[in-house]
């Protein structure tokens, strides 16, 4: 119990300011990257495939202009699909507390992004088709 106590208060020396340990985890594969969405234009409902690179297992996030689809895995860190919503969050991931209210995805040309632990990629376009 004592040496328990003791590693905690040297992690916690160690974080110093910044509260994050240095030997907490990098996501493999490095910053997200997105190569390409297909299709390049959707109605909601439709489903959208990123591919790239730095995805990873769980927990990325698409960004579709202001808004956010969270939690979203990739089998092979280098693609997610995802049915296009209706609405999205938003709140950026990580975030504590937030309004809950979300935004109505209308039709319009909107720059995607791939969001987790490692940073944010490189936005690319997609059209959101009417019905």
């Amino acid at each position: 119990m004592r040496a328990a106590c003791w590693l905690m208060l040297v992690a916690a020396l160690v974080a110093g300011c910044s509260g994050e340990l240095p030997f907490a985890p990098t996501p493999p594969g490095g910053v997200p990257a997105i190569q390409q969405i297909q299709p390049s234009s959707s109605p909601v409902g439709g489903s959208i495939t990123v591919t790239g690179s730095g995805f990873t297992s769980a927990g990325n996030a698409i960004r579709i202009g202001s808004g956010y689809l969270l939690n979203q895995d990739s089998a092979d860190g280098t693609s997610i699909r995802f049915v296009l919503p209706e609405y999205l969050g938003v709140c950026p991931p990580g975030t504590q507390a937030c309004i809950a209210i979300a935004l109505q995805l209308t039709p319009g040309i909107y720059k995607v992004a791939v969001v987790n632990a490692a940073g944010t990629s490189n936005e690319v376009g997609l059209a959101v088709a009417a019905r």
